[in-house]
């Protein structure tokens, strides 16, 4: 059992998927076409600025440090897509520093506005997230802005790989995963997609993994992921329940 067999888990769908993707491919289109000194020296002034945008942005997360093979392999930038690769929240919390770099370097075509426009769309629901992190459900209004905000990233993105793949390069990956992001979109309507987040402050792995232990005993293993849902689905609704009540005493 993975999360991914009751919620879409924020944490590998976006910051470890989409947004990883979308932000190696934002960080080789400046160290290599937008900035025009040596590779090495590209990422170097980019640091430095990301490390300007972490403290306007009072960032949580940092990463350390940004090198070439952060994104991208050194050796070989141009035979396949780029990638950042850090931890969730480093991923995350890079975001609107990056916002800040893109705008700044951009040229002024229609993809590079695209691009801004999908960097918002991500930062926005990143903002949701976390503006409503305490929330079982979203407010209705808030539900509908998060699906539209993943709706544009995935399409804006989408998009951009086409513009890509007709230049012959190897940017904007478009994977399973932007599918699931959507999935989180639509289901936002009927669960906050933060109460499927995996990252450490959570425990929604640790709740499932006990759930699966107490479903295992004299269960046939094929039966064991259905009775794991029926488990779950009570777990939620007593959740719901209690929840109803505290706002009628209030």
């Amino acid at each position: 059992m993975t999360c991914c067999n009751v919620e879409p888990d924020e944490l590998h769908v976006v910051h470890l998927g989409t947004s990883a993707l979308l932000l190696g491919s934002c960080l080789w289109l400046l160290v290599y076409e937008r900035l025009p000194h040596t590779p090495q020296a590209n990422v170097e002034q980019i640091w430095a600025e990301l490390c300007e945008g972490y403290v306007k942005h009072r960032s949580g997360t940092q990463f350390s440090s940004l090198t070439l093979s952060s994104f991208c392999d050194p050796d070989k930038p141009h035979r396949e897509f780029p990638k950042l690769r850090g931890r969730g929240a480093e991923v995350k919390d890079l975001v609107l520093p990056l916002v800040d770099c893109w705008r700044r370097h951009r040229r002024n075509t229609d993809d590079d506005a695209l691009l801004l426009d999908v960097l918002y769309a991500q930062a926005d629901m990143q903002s949701i997230l976390s503006d409503h992190a305490d929330e079982p459900f979203l407010p209705l209004e808030v539900a509908r802005r998060f699906e539209k905000c993943c709706w544009k990233m995935v399409q804006g993105t989408t998009v951009l790989a086409l513009s890509a793949q007709r230049q012959k390069k190897l940017l904007f990956n478009v994977v399973p995963k932007h599918h699931w992001a959507i999935h989180m979109g639509l289901r936002s309507h009927w669960v906050n997609p933060r109460k499927a987040n995996t990252m450490i402050d959570e425990d929604f792995v640790k709740h499932i993994k006990h759930i699966v232990v107490s479903s295992a005993h004299g269960t046939a293993p094929h039966d064991i992921p259905s009775k794991v849902v029926e488990k779950y689905r009570i777990g939620i609704w007593l959740l719901v329940q209690h929840g109803l009540r505290l706002n009628r005493k209030g």
